[in-house]
């Protein structure tokens, strides 16, 4: 009596399962790379797998960084906000501003990075306001103060 032969069948599961194992390891360290860039330190999501963690600030060398190792998409918007590219152009020719928004869960089919918009604390100058409210004068929400700029897109 001959044992039962895997076949083309089985070589062709397992390939698939490696597949799907490897896709796994790579998202979870990509995760772990942006949640360490934008939080300082990978967050643990087992707990929170539908969930998003917010953030305050990422400066322009940060947003370079998940830009350059593709954890953040340049085509992505918060609604009718600037897309990521374009607050990365922004950020580029206005030093101190700093981006801020959310991380959504690598466990959701809509994992993702968004920014929701810029804040800059500090001296102020009126070439950093005229250009503030050139970009972001359709934003949702705008504070904007001696030492403060702060836009914000729901």
């Amino acid at each position: 009596m001959q044992a039962p032969s895997t076949g083309v069948v089985g070589s062709q599961l397992t390939g698939a399962t490696n597949q799907y194992l490897t896709d796994m390891t790579t998202e979870k360290k990509q995760s772990e790379r942006r949640d360490t860039l934008i939080f300082g330190t990978p967050k643990n999501w087992d707990n929170d797998r539908n969930g998003i963690w917010k953030f305050d600030g990422i400066s322009n060398e940060t947003l370079t960084i998940l830009l350059s190792e593709e954890l953040i998409d340049p085509n992505e918007s918060q609604n009718n906000s600037p897309t990521v590219g374009e607050i990365k152009e922004f950020l580029d020719n206005h030093e101190g501003f700093l981006a801020h928004g959310y991380v959504v869960s690598p466990y959701r089919n809509d994992s993702r990075v968004s920014l929701e918009g810029v804040t800059k604390s500090g001296e102020i100058d009126k070439d950093d306001v005229i250009a503030f409210y050139e970009m972001f004068r359709f934003a949702d929400e705008i504070t904007a103060h001696e030492k403060c700029l702060h836009c914000w897109y729901d």
